[in-house]
């Protein structure tokens, strides 16, 4: 079965070469979406070579696979990075297979923060804790911190809160009310993993967006910086 869908990829790859047509390259580096166009070079035993841009290649070398979207096929396509060349912007993926993933499909670009963002979540008179893992205009994530005095149960999904912060490079704290869309344990002991939705107002808005511009300009320049050093 495993082999019949690879083969129907790569039939799919192959109508889109001779097509001429673009595919888009979908990564994530640090919480940013990476997704530049590339084009479909050769077809070789190895696998297929594409040629794309500069930031998607660092963030092949870093993840060592990638997702392939195009209106040409029916679902995005997980690839495994088989061999990579530098100097000519060139990769080699092998190993296609249908996945369900949501990447490229997402909203609003959503960053993780370069050091630990304190915030609290207030809700039904109690203030928990917590630290600020991702975020984006639409929303964000959370982890409480550990050793909060609180009933688990006290945290729903659907339950309105309200999260205050304070965001890099900003001189007041950032106000944003919202509901708890998905809820989780954490890794430490009595901590939770939370996704908020949100709908900022037009002064957390601002300082969501120049935050995540700051971010997105940060990443990139990493990304170069690795490009650089690999293409030596």
């Amino acid at each position: 079965m495993e082999l019949d869908l690879h083969r129907e990829i790569l039939s799919a790859l192959e109508y889109i070469f001779a097509g001429k047509r673009e595919v888009k390259l979908h990564n994530d580096h640090k919480g940013m979406p990476v997704s530049f166009p590339a084009v479909i070079l050769s077809f070789k035993d190895a696998g297929v070579v594409f040629k794309t841009n500069k930031y998607q290649l660092a963030c092949l070398a870093l993840e060592k696979h990638t997702f392939i979207q195009s209106d040409l096929l029916p679902s995005i396509v997980k690839a495994r990075l088989i061999d990579m060349d530098f100097s000519h912007a060139e990769v080699i993926l092998q190993n296609f297979s249908y996945t369900v993933s949501t990447i490229g499909k997402r909203e609003f670009i959503r960053v993780q923060p370069p050091e630990s963002i304190q915030a609290v979540l207030d809700h039904q008179a109690h203030k928990i804790k917590a630290r600020v893992v991702d975020i984006s205009e639409g929303g964000l994530g959370l982890v409480t911190i550990g050793g909060n005095i609180y009933s688990p149960g006290l945290l729903r999904r659907g339950s309105s809160v309200m999260v205050v912060l304070r965001l890099p490079g900003e001189s007041a704290e950032t106000f944003l009310a919202g509901a708890i869309r998905n809820l989780a344990k954490g890794s430490e002991l009595g901590s939770y993993r939370l996704g908020i939705q949100n709908s900022p107002n037009s002064q957390a808005r601002e300082a969501i967006a120049r935050f995540i511009s700051a971010r997105k300009t940060k990443i990139l320049a990493e990304l170069d910086s690795l490009y650089t050093q690999l293409s030596k």
